[in-house]
């Protein structure tokens, strides 16, 4: 994965699977023909579908770079550099949900965290976590940092999840409460396309769902708001 030669076309992702979302490289071309061929917004989690609430027309969510937990200063750098650029992308489709860095961990919504591979998670760039979850962090593993140049591109598939985002096959392959939501897109930045991109039909949907009312029903499940709190400090 260091080297440019390699052709990412999928990325394994264990966000249903342990109910955390992360995301991880695979040397391979694409899905097998006849599989997903359409992907979609998908949303939803168990009975509901999460989401942030948006108070007086914006909401601001803030992370906190926790720098001692990386090797080095500029490692850390290069992390929190990258999230703040995914960040500014979605920041600018202008959806009432804002993304930025806090210069203190005491307002900080999540923390940035760094974290070695280990067994289970030999092949995990990052990790996520969805609105509903609490105490989550965004966690960046230190397969990332050997292809530096698609850390901002992991971050943007990874801050979908944060906006409530699931992947856009979830609803036949993980289950847990998927909903459809906008138009299919198989580029989307929540498939496994490589490299993720926001496409045209992801900030028309994440605006269209962040217009909707709380409460409103997406097939059976209720949209239900969650109020950022900030982080506890560990």
């Amino acid at each position: 994965m260091s080297s440019k030669n390699h052709t990412i076309g999928k990325y394994p992702c264990h966000t249903q699977e342990g109910d955390e979302p992360s995301i991880g490289p695979t040397i391979a071309t694409r899905l097998p023909k006849g599989k997903h061929q359409t992907d979609e917004l998908v949303l939803g989690f168990g009975n509901i579908v999460p989401r942030w609430a948006v108070i007086g027309g914006n909401t601001e969510l803030q992370y906190y770079v926790k720098t001692d937990s990386f090797p080095s200063p500029a490692e850390a750098k290069i992390a929190g550099e990258n999230l703040q650029k995914a960040a500014k992308e979605w920041n600018e489709i202008k959806f009432g949900i804002t993304i930025s860095q806090s210069p203190t961990k005491k307002d900080a919504h999540f923390d940035l965290v760094y974290q070695k591979n280990g067994v289970g998670s030999e092949r995990t760039l990052a990790r996520a976590f969805f609105p509903h979850e609490k105490e989550q962090d965004v966690i960046v593993f230190e397969l990332a940092f050997k292809n530096p140049t698609m850390i901002k591109d992991i971050f943007l598939h990874e801050l979908g999840h944060v906006l409530g985002l699931r992947h856009e096959f979830a609803i036949t392959i993980e289950g847990r409460g998927a909903v459809n939501f906008g138009e299919k897109n198989p580029k989307s930045v929540m498939s496994y396309t490589f490299p993720p991109e926001i496409q045209k039909s992801d900030k028309e949907g994440i605006k269209a769902f962040y217009k909707e009312k709380n409460g409103h029903l997406i097939g059976t499940q209720p949209i239900t708001d969650y109020t950022p709190t900030p982080r506890k400090i560990v």
